[in-house]
């Protein structure tokens, strides 16, 4: 049986991811596009006089106000780094993940004021845990988040009995298909992170793949390492 992917990142980013996919199977993967996010931008019209740098969880954030060139801007991942640095920012630091950029930030103890721009749903409460690091640091809810049901071609595929692979790339991500299951095809989840690993408990899957790091790049290398294996059992069936 041919084994299907469902792209449910939001667009343009599954738009990419989905064709990174047919380009390396072709064919011999079912590629199915079904963001379960929908990103609408906001107006940002808080007061930043004196604010001394800017915290990125997300590249989708960066854009979302006009900040000083030269401001620094602490961020997670390599892609929400350089479009920072592209934005004009000066990037002080690049994490892994968010808590990690929390360690960061608090190593170096800005003395002031920072703003982590973020969506409306966050896993980690950064500011907060700033604050109790004695870090000055407000929160503005720079997009949101808009949850969206699963297309007819993806829940035909879940509900079949070929094998799926599910690359989930966020908690919230993994929430909203959550409620819309149960699902019976044979899943294979792949995930950006432990956190998210936590999160998919309830989808019943045959096998649970976590990216090498938590980045865009990994997530693809894991995604293909998983359909290379269904495909490889095929072949050996």
């Amino acid at each position: 049986m041919t084994p299907s992917v469902i792209v449910t990142r939001p667009a343009p980013m599954g738009a990419q991811f989905a064709g990174q996919l047919r380009a390396r199977f072709g064919a011999r993967v079912s590629v199915i596009v079904s963001p379960l996010l929908q990103i609408e931008h906001l107006p940002v019209v808080d007061d930043f006089t004196g604010l001394e740098g800017a915290v990125f969880t997300s590249a989708q954030s960066v854009g979302a106000v006009q900040l000083p060139v030269g401001m620094q801007a602490w961020c997670v991942g390599a892609k929400t780094a350089a479009r920072a640095q592209a934005a004009g920012f000066h990037v002080a630091s690049v994490a892994d993940d968010a808590r990690a950029l929390v360690r960061q930030i608090t190593q170096a103890a800005p003395r002031g004021r920072l703003a982590h721009f973020r969506g409306r749903h966050v896993h980690e409460n950064v500011a907060g845990q700033l604050r109790a690091a004695r870090i000055n640091c407000t929160e503005v809810i720079a997009y949101e988040q808009h949850a969206l049901g699963l297309t007819e071609n993806a829940k035909t595929s879940l509900n079949g009995t070929a094998p799926v692979v599910l690359p989930l790339f966020s908690a919230r991500t993994a929430t909203i298909l959550q409620e819309q299951g149960p699902f019976h095809a044979p899943l294979h989840i792949v995930v950006m992170s432990k956190q998210i690993e936590q999160v998919v408990n309830g989808l019943n899957a045959q096998s649970v793949r976590i990216a090498a790091r938590p980045d865009g790049d990994a997530m693809t290398q894991a995604t293909v390492s998983g359909l290379d294996s269904l495909l490889k059992c095929n072949t050996d069936g």
